[in-house]
């Protein structure tokens, strides 16, 4: 079952086309269903989506590449990802700029797909998409600080 139909396919190429500079690497976390019950482990419900999810988006583009990580097996690399979770996505740019900064837990799918699109596309610009206002006033407030700014957005659907 694709997740993506044929004509958003077609739309996602052409604007991966027009609008990716340079290469994105979608890092996913999941774990494996083992089929028993594993004490002291959850079962991830919706990692088989979001690997089939993002398989069909990575195919929308030779810029995009899909690189699949086991949460448990792997957990050197899911630390250093800032990683606890899973489904969980990590957008690597190739330029280095916005490297590992976009992270998405759980399965990107409904509204938030859009957003995903925007976040690899911005990602792979390696600017933000803000309003040069909204820049010089981040820049001001984070002036006198030296700490790292730390946003979250959460989304439910209602």
């Amino acid at each position: 079952m694709a997740f993506i139909q044929d004509a958003d396919r077609t739309l996602l190429e052409q604007r991966f086309q027009d609008e990716l500079p340079s290469a994105v690497t979608l890092q996913l976390f999941t774990t494996p269903r083992y089929g028993l019950y594993v004490p002291g482990r959850e079962e991830c419900v919706t990692c088989a989506d979001a690997e089939a999810l993002l398989t069909e988006v990575a195919d929308l583009s030779p810029q995009l590449t899909l690189a699949k990580h086991d949460l448990h097996a792997e957990p050197e690399v899911a630390a250093a990802a800032g990683v606890d979770k899973v489904p969980a996505l990590v957008l690597r740019g190739g330029n280095g700029q916005a490297d590992g900064r976009v992270r998405f837990f759980g399965l990107p799918s409904g509204y938030e797909f859009a957003t995903l699109v925007d976040s690899i596309i911005a990602v792979s610009k390696g600017t933000p998409s803000l309003r040069a206002t909204t820049l010089e006033r981040l820049e001001t407030a984070l002036a006198d600080t030296d700490e790292r700014l730390h946003v979250q957005v959460f989304v439910t659907p209602t």
